[in-house]
């Protein structure tokens, strides 16, 4: 009798960790991109979360880390994920160590979106619009790779950087931007934000500006 209870024991979590493990019970895929000899960038990381009650995807909620982070784990943020699966969007993390595109991380974030739309079954991915969530660094990134992909940005938040590139490009101002600077913050930070809105407006870029009153460099959590 206890080598039964014992054998039905070792049978259960067997099927249990191959429960945790199939494939096909998945809603977060890995994928990590490595430069060829043309490119210079070092750390590629993507993860995403593609929940299993979305027949179509619609687009892509990227949330972008600050200098040196890791914005991964935000696929396993319950409230993240509801705020996705809500507008049908899959929601994805990030760690990447190089903010210009001429390094070529743009493309790996392209390469990540086909490699996605195979691990997961929805082709549809592949061409599925990114909405950009950065803070800082994260959201210098984000403004860059709307300069040089705006066809695959549907729109993009970048709160408190500094070193955004400022020169103007016609090519980004139809997409929809939202520019947050802290009152508190440093002042290079807020020139650099409000130089690009000030340069880019009067072209009737799709913009607003804002400042967060009595805030430092923290990043904005309020949805």
């Amino acid at each position: 009798m206890c080598q039964r209870i014992v054998s039905m024991f070792i049978l259960k979590y067997i099927f249990f960790f191959i429960l945790l493990f199939n494939p096909l019970n998945t809603q977060i895929y890995d994928f990590s991109d490595f430069p060829n000899e043309d490119e210079s960038f070092t750390t590629a990381n993507f993860r995403i979360y593609i929940s299993e009650d979305i027949d179509t995807i619609r687009g892509i909620y990227a949330y972008m880390h600050g200098f040196g982070g890791d914005s991964r784990s935000i696929v396993q943020d319950s409230l993240m994920q509801e705020l996705s699966k809500s507008v049908d969007f899959a929601l994805l993390g990030v760690q990447l160590d190089n903010m210009y595109m001429d390094s070529g991380i743009g493309n790996s974030l392209i390469d990540a979106k086909a490699n996605f739309a195979n691990q997961s079954n929805h082709t549809e991915l592949m061409y599925s619009p990114v909405f950009f969530d950065g803070h800082s660094w994260g959201g210098q990134w984000s403004y860059h790779y709307t300069k040089w992909n705006p066809e695959d940005v549907i729109a993009f938040i970048t709160m408190k950087g500094g070193y955004h590139d400022t020169t103007y490009s016609e090519s980004v101002i139809s997409v929809p931007g939202y520019m947050f600077v802290g009152e508190n913050d440093s002042d290079y930070r807020i020139e650099n934000l409000t130089d690009i809105f000030l340069k880019h407006r009067p072209s009737d870029a799709v913009w607003t500006l804002a400042m967060e009153p009595n805030a430092a460099h923290n990043r904005i959590d309020d949805r």
